[in-house]
């Protein structure tokens, strides 16, 4: 995906803004990644290791161990995160947005659905938006194939 120069080189590279909100829906943490300097791979395990948030877990007695339940999936989240650059408008301004409130994550790309996919055609329609940046994340083993869900 090219040097750190050559991302910031585009009118509107990937960036991404991770909010925090209490109960009350205030923010109370922000990180914001930028400046260009990571891939989209070393992007997405940077804000693995610093969202906190998206690894919190419930432990529940299994017998003699205990079992972990994430409040969140990590491979959905991961999921959602590369789907999210994959087909993020780069032809427009805009951050991906990773919404954490104290009941459910939001994640937000910029751009709306493609010409010709409407809500009640989501499911059934495939249109492409970025066809390079969805075979280089499938080459580097970031996606799967259209239609099969999964890392």
């Amino acid at each position: 995906m090219g040097t750190a120069a050559q991302r910031n080189r585009l009118s509107f590279p990937i960036t991404v803004r991770y909010i925090v909100y209490d109960e009350f829906e205030k923010k109370i943490r922000k990180e914001i990644w930028n400046d260009g300097s990571l891939n989209p791979k070393q992007l997405i395990e940077d804000i693995e290791h610093h969202a906190i948030e998206l690894k919190y877990f419930d432990e529940f007695p299994q017998g003699l161990f205990r079992n972990k339940i994430f409040h969140y999936d990590p491979l959905v989240v991961r999921e959602l995160l590369i789907n999210a650059f994959a087909h993020k408008s780069y032809t427009i301004p805009g951050d991906v947005f990773i919404n954490v409130y104290t009941d459910r994550v939001e994640i937000v790309s910029p751009g709306g659905l493609p010409l010709g996919v409407t809500s009640s055609n989501i499911l059934h329609k495939t249109i492409r938006r970025n066809l390079d940046v969805i075979r280089v994340f499938h080459d580097l083993k970031l996606m799967e194939g259209e239609g099969k869900g999964g890392i």
